[in-house]
């Protein structure tokens, strides 16, 4: 299982913003933490199975942070 780090930031909207250092341009937002961390799964197994399709690969998790998300998909 490969668990990516996800940032976690607040929106000036008022939403809540996610993104992952480790895949540029996958960001997801929110109207709370919970609702981002389930359009981040969701986010994340949609861009890692493009991604092999694409290229054959998918980017290793390098960036630690406190909250990772894991893809028991890919792994």
């Amino acid at each position: 299982m490969l668990a990516y780090c996800l940032k976690i930031a607040p929106h000036y909207s008022g939403m809540v913003c996610g993104h992952f250092p480790d895949i540029p341009g996958l960001i997801v937002m929110g109207r709370d933490l919970e609702e981002v961390e389930d359009l981040a799964v969701a986010a994340l197994e949609a861009e890692l199975a493009s991604q092999l399709e694409q290229n054959g690969r998918i980017p290793k998790p390098r960036t630690r942070g406190r909250l990772s998300i894991a893809t028991a998909r890919f792994g």
